[in-house]
């Protein structure tokens, strides 16, 4: 009897020790469903591991830690809670050491003043200011700065996103030149095809489509494009192969090709004289990345020249036969002259 109580007791503990890792176990898949839990400490025979959650804000995160710009999150009282690895580096100073200081540290004396009212602007929305930053080396950077007032049920936090000013002006400075490089090449006359280095149709001026006849890009240029060449002036490389057949891996090669006069098949057309140049396109390490090709229709050029050399036949065929005129009329002035001299000689006798 005795046994059996005691089997009982056990029992009835075991029960409850389940029910209570079961009611831990309920509680921890309930956090990990609300995102209140980022990772987990699990023993095991090597000791403990800790398992990461990859939540649905996961993505969200790998943005933040990506972009190139400096993003913050900052206590009420100024304390860095949160920093990602471009803000680390454009402060220049090591991650670890800036969560858990105070930004205040971090701006430039002369900035405190308009961070501040950054700051109390951000509480009743997103608010920006230009700001100082000061680098661990002892200079600074100026930053364009961002700030807006975040709240739940449990804290307040202030969230900054820091724009370097230079690489700001650097930035709009490309997009300026690229928005006027591809104006150029959209209003050109010419057909100005720009190719990747795998051969294929990046951009184009607005020609090519009339030209062609469809949106060609995307394509390989040569599956567009079949270009004989009629007669090369000059190929700037050094002493490049003759070509019967221009194909874009010529140039992406590194052959350079200059006034070439070429004959381009379209789909359904004739072939149309052209002038072609060729030029590969180098990065900052002198690689290929691609190339440009740039072809001006000749046709009118060529129907010119054939009516010039048309004139000048005829004009040949003139001037050789008014030679021939000329001659002629002096001989036949001779011959007359001979024979009236011959008659003027024989009437005397005949008298």
């Amino acid at each position: 009897m005795a046994d059996l109580e005691r089997r009982i007791e056990q029992l009835t503990l075991e029960k409850e020790e389940l029910l209570a890792r079961l009611q831990e176990a309920q509680e921890t898949l309930d956090a990990i469903r609300s995102g209140e839990v980022d990772g987990l400490v699990v023993d095991g025979p090597e000791g403990q591991q800790i398992f990461v959650l990859q939540g649905v804000d996961y993505s969200y995160r790998m943005l933040i830690e990506e972009m190139h710009e400096g993003v913050i999150s900052l206590a009420k009282d100024g304390t860095i809670m949160y920093a990602n690895k471009f803000m680390a580096g454009m402060l220049g100073v090591p991650l670890k050491k800036i969560i858990g200081s105070l930004l205040d540290q971090y701006i430039h004396e002369h900035d405190v003043p308009a961070y501040e009212a950054l700051l109390k602007r951000s509480e009743t929305g997103c608010s920006f200011a230009g700001v100082r930053f000061k680098t661990g080396d002892g200079g600074f950077v100026p930053v364009y700065l961002s700030a807006n007032r975040i709240s739940n049920e449990n804290m307040s936090i202030f969230c900054l996103v820091g724009t370097d000013f230079v690489m700001k002006v650097q930035h709009e400075k490309i997009l300026v030149e690229e928005r006027l490089s591809r104006s150029i090449i959209d209003q050109s006359t010419d057909v100005i095809i720009v190719c990747d280095a795998r051969g294929k149709i990046i951009r184009v001026s607005r020609v090519v489509f009339d030209l062609v006849g469809r949106n060609c890009l995307n394509e390989r240029f040569d599956d567009v494009f079949r270009i004989h060449i009629d007669k090369c002036k000059e190929k700037l490389s050094n002493n490049p192969p003759e070509f019967e057949s221009f194909t874009i891996d010529h140039v992406i090669k590194g052959e350079t090709f200059h006034f070439c006069e070429v004959s381009v098949e379209k789909s359904g057309n004739s072939a149309t004289p052209s002038l072609l140049s060729a030029t590969p396109l180098l990065d900052g390490s002198e690689q290929v990345v691609g190339c440009i090709v740039n072809l001006t229709d000749i046709s009118r050029r060529k129907q010119i020249e054939q009516q010039l050399r048309q004139i000048h036949k005829i004009e040949a065929i003139s001037t050789l036969t008014g030679g021939i005129a000329h001659d002629y009329n002096n001989l036949l002035a001779i011959i007359m002259g001979n024979l009236s001299m011959a008659q003027e000689e024989a009437e005397p006798h005949s008298a």
